[in-house]
């Protein structure tokens, strides 16, 4: 049996990185059309969807381009991303990677390797991702009788759009092995980003939202969304200080979203309260506090906190906070994001070096939305730095050695168009749902 595995997917799939780390994990070769396709291009004097367009009347063209694959049937040990591996190579372990449109659009659109391909928008590179794909299916069904829209006659399905290349690599490795060891007669099922094991989706237990005024319990739908959109199933967990409900309540969650909300109480980190400190809510410190010992640190389980998140784990870990910027930080950015709406940036952020949060991102700067007068000051000594503002502020942190704790200063419930705000959602939940047991 031929060792071939055939990757297909949608643009910007990440199909050339993932097929990169599959060859040096598997030691294949690397087979794709992709160069073939723009290099015809270049010498045609067009861009890619002008090409598409082109060999809808112009066959010579997609022969050209298909005429390297049907060679293949009978070689070994490859890595094949190509349009139509699938079909011409039927003994394939066959793999399709899917992703979100808005997040291909984004891709594609600032890959330096498509310089013949010139977006103006992102909304211009969703419109000709749908032309290109349109085009493609239809010359396809014409030409080879080959059905591209249909993903049963793939093997894998994996959703890219908010998982690193490393872990989409994991996941195709994982069954590919599994594949082989059946003989080739095993299908794999689709693999979806943010489900956990047994395919159902983690719960996230998300710390309420208190209006002292109103003496109500709330929620900002944004917290809910990004979840959900993730793949998770958010639960609004009680706002008591009763251990016997939160134990109960929480104990079914796998994971735990720390939400922004009133000041930290400083007698949390051992200072007292200064005037510039704001509105706090003893119930959620100490709910929090119980939470974060009892689930989190004890039984390790996920956490991702956003905004006072950072705050409070940074405090609960020995840290301690600016209680208010524009009083004790000097020549502070404007984290208050004053005169700005809630999805508009305020500020940059570097991303540091060999951090969780740049393998997640691939980026070294990110613009952030910014809504809060309180920041980390000294970092907790169980913390690191995953990202600065300019003014030498922390804005993202992490845990090493436990499962999953992340925290970011900035609003990622406002910013869900934003991919960076997306793949932190997504990698969290992820990591909520590795780790659920079996149904």
């Amino acid at each position: 049996m031929a060792k071939i595995i055939s990757i297909t997917g949608d643009l910007g799939s990440g199909k050339s990185t993932v097929s990169d780390i599959l060859c040096k994990r598997l030691n294949y070769e690397y087979v794709y059309t992709g160069k073939i396709q723009r290099e015809i291009a270049r010498k045609h004097n067009m861009t890619t969807l002008e090409l598409n367009k082109y060999a809808e009347t112009h066959p010579e063209i997609d022969e050209e381009i298909d005429s390297t694959f049907k060679s293949l049937n009978e070689s070994a040990d490859l890595i094949v991303d190509s349009r139509l591996a699938w079909f011409f190579i039927p003994e394939s372990f066959k793999v399709f990677l899917k992703t979100d449109l808005a997040v291909s659009a984004s891709r594609i659109s600032g890959d330096s390797r498509r310089e013949n391909e010139k977006y103006s928008s992102t909304e211009d590179a969703v419109n000709k991702i749908v032309a290109r794909k349109a085009s493609e299916n239809k010359r396809y069904m014409e030409l080879y009788g080959a059905d591209c829209s249909d993903l049963s006659n793939f093997d894998l399905i994996v959703d890219t759009s908010f998982v690193a290349p490393e872990r989409v690599a994991d996941a195709i490795f994982t069954e590919y092995n599994s594949w082989l060891a059946s003989g080739g007669r095993s299908k794999p099922s689709a693999n979806i980003a943010g489900r956990g094991r047994g395919g159902r989706r983690p719960v996230i237990g998300v710390i309420p939202l208190w209006d002292d005024a109103k003496d109500s319990v709330w929620m900002l739908p944004g917290y809910m969304r990004g979840l959900e959109d993730a793949g998770a199933v958010p639960v609004i967990l009680p706002l008591t200080v009763s251990a016997d409900v939160l134990k109960q309540a929480a104990g079914l969650c796998d994971g735990f979203l720390f939400t922004g909300g009133q000041d930290v109480n400083p007698a949390l980190y051992g200072e007292a309260k200064h005037d510039c400190c704001g509105e706090i809510c003893d119930v959620r410190d100490q709910m929090e506090t119980y939470i974060f010992r009892e689930f989190v640190l004890n039984q390790n389980k996920p956490a991702l906190g956003i905004c006072r998140g950072i705050q409070f784990i940074n405090a609960a870990l020995g840290g301690n906070l600016y209680q208010d910027l524009p009083t004790e930080f000097s020549g502070a950015l404007n984290h208050q994001g004053k005169g700005l709406p809630y999805d508009a940036p305020a500020h940059a952020v570097r991303i540091m070096p060999d951090s969780p949060l740049r393998g997640l991102i691939g980026k070294e700067r990110v613009e952030v939305n910014s809504f809060h007068h309180q920041g980390v000051n000294r970092v907790a000594e169980g913390l690191s730095v995953m990202a600065v503002a300019d003014d030498g502020l922390a804005e993202a942190v992490y845990m090493p050695g436990c499962a999953y704790v992340w925290a970011v200063q900035w609003h990622p419930e406002f910013y869900l168009n934003d991919e960076t705000s997306r793949k932190i959602f997504a990698s969290f939940v992820e990591s909520a749902g590795a780790g659920r047991p079996e149904a």
